[in-house]
């Protein structure tokens, strides 16, 4: 007879517990790291490329809207499709954008880019907050729900000091290639470090 799946299997020990709190707060940390990292930077931007601030204002804007419209589809996305999956695309995407967002030369390409970012952000909340509830158990759910609003504070606060030493050391382009660099790494760390939690809640 083949093992119930998904929602039965809650985590029962402390240090699983942990490990999954951990894993979700990095996930959803580099999320503002690879979202805040533009408007950080855009001084600059301004300064070394000559761009207006009004094409650079679309940039911004077109991300906003793209993660309005994500939000309503990840909803719906996260119901449908395995949410683990759909993080580790939204990831994995954003961090290509913030990679290509490097090699960005005008801000049409830059808006391009960020919409698109915007809009793969937008599979991760709702998709990670189903993963929550199924595999913790209610009051495991509100103390974790609660301890991830911590990701807002600290995520804009090393958004912007990242953008200042690295500006500062070489160039606005690296801070791209940086937080790029480090959100596909915690994709992977996604990736893997849940399907190892799943196959020892199945064993």
């Amino acid at each position: 007879m083949a093992k119930p799946t998904g929602p039965l299997y809650k985590l029962s020990r402390t240090q699983d517990s942990l490990c999954f709190f951990w894993i979700c707060w990095l996930t959803y940390f580099c999320t503002y790291l690879g979202r805040l990292n533009f408007s950080a930077s855009m001084t600059e931007i301004i300064s070394a490329e000559g761009f207006s601030k009004s094409a650079l204002g679309m940039v911004g804007s077109g991300l906003f809207f793209a993660y309005g419209v994500g939000q309503l589809a990840s909803g719906i996305l996260g119901d449908i499709l395995n949410p683990k999956r759909l993080i580790f695309f939204g990831i994995t995407l954003s961090s290509l954008m913030n990679i290509g967002m490097g090699f960005a030369t005008s801000p049409g390409m830059m808006v391009a880019l960020w919409s698109i970012n915007g809009f793969s952000q937008a599979m991760v909340w709702s998709p990670m907050v189903r993963i929550i509830s199924d595999r913790m158990t209610h009051a495991q759910c509100v103390k974790t729900c609660v301890n991830m609003s911590t990701t807002t504070p600290i995520g804009t606060l090393c958004a912007f000091l990242l953008c200042t030493v690295v500006i500062s050391l070489s160039n606005w382009r690296m801070v791209f290639y940086i937080t790029g660099g480090f959100m596909l790494l915690i994709s992977l760390l996604w990736l893997t470090g849940m399907t190892r939690l799943e196959h020892l809640l199945e064993k």
